[in-house]
C-alpha cells in the first residue's frame, strides 16, 4: 500500500463510503482509500462481518501505517448489538480487537446511514423508520460536509443518538490518524 494513505473505509456500501470519504476530506484528511465495496444487493453487512477482521489483520501486518474505520448499519438491531457482533467476528477469526494506540473504529448509524443523511438535510427522524428511499445520491455529501461543519459544536440537540456517537467516533478517527 502506498505511503500516502491515512485511512482505509469498510464499508456495506457507496453511500456509507461516500459519506465518511466526504466527512473526511472536508476534515483534511488525505489519503483515504475505500475498500471494495460487495457486489450485489442485501449483501453488505455479511460483507463488513467478514472483512473486518481480515482489514484489521492486514492493517497490522502493515505496521499500523493507516487507520481502519468500518461502518455497518444497525439496521433492526441495537448499536451496541452490531459492535458485538464485529467483536464477535474477531473473537472468531483469533484476532485480538483493536487497541487504543490502534486507529480503528466503527460507525454504527441506526437504523442506517439515510437515517443520518435525511437528519442533517433539516428533516425529523427517528432511528426506527426506513428512510432509504428519501434520500437521493446527490444528498449524501451535502449531508457529509454539513456533518463535518457541524460536528460536535453545532449538532442540532435532537440529532439521533447514534449520529452523536458517530461525531465522536470520526472525530477521535481523525485525530488518531493525523497524530
Amino acid at each position: 500500500m502506498a505511503r500516502n494513505i491515512q485511512a482505509l473505509i469498510l464499508a456495506e456500501d457507496l453511500r456509507q463510503a461516500t459519506f465518511v470519504k466526504t466527512f473526511l476530506n472536508e476534515r483534511n484528511v488525505l489519503g483515504i482509500r475505500i475498500l471494495p465495496l460487495p457486489a450485489g444487493r442485501g449483501c453488505g453487512f455479511d460483507y463488513v462481518i467478514r472483512e473486518y477482521p481480515l482489514q484489521l489483520r492486514a492493517m497490522r501486518k502493515r505496521g499500523a501505517s493507516a487507520g481502519l474505520l468500518a461502518v455497518i448499519d444497525a439496521d433492526h438491531e441495537s448499536t451496541q448489538q452490531r459492535r458485538y457482533q464485529l467483536h464477535a467476528a474477531l473473537s472468531q477469526a483469533q484476532e485480538e480487537p483493536p487497541n487504543h494506540s490502534e486507529c480503528v473504529e466503527v460507525l454504527v448509524p441506526k437504523r442506517n446511514m439515510e437515517t443520518w443523511i435525511f437528519h442533517l438535510l433539516g428533516n425529523p427522524v427517528n432511528e426506527n423508520d426506513d428512510y432509504k428511499r428519501r434520500v437521493q445520491d446527490r444528498d449524501v455529501i451535502l449531508a457529509a460536509k454539513k456533518f463535518a461543519a457541524d460536528c460536535p459544536r453545532n449538532l442540532q440537540a435532537n440529532c439521533p443518538p447514534s449520529l452523536k456517537r458517530g461525531c465522536d467516533d470520526l472525530s477521535a478517527f481523525r485525530k488518531c490518524i493525523q497524530r
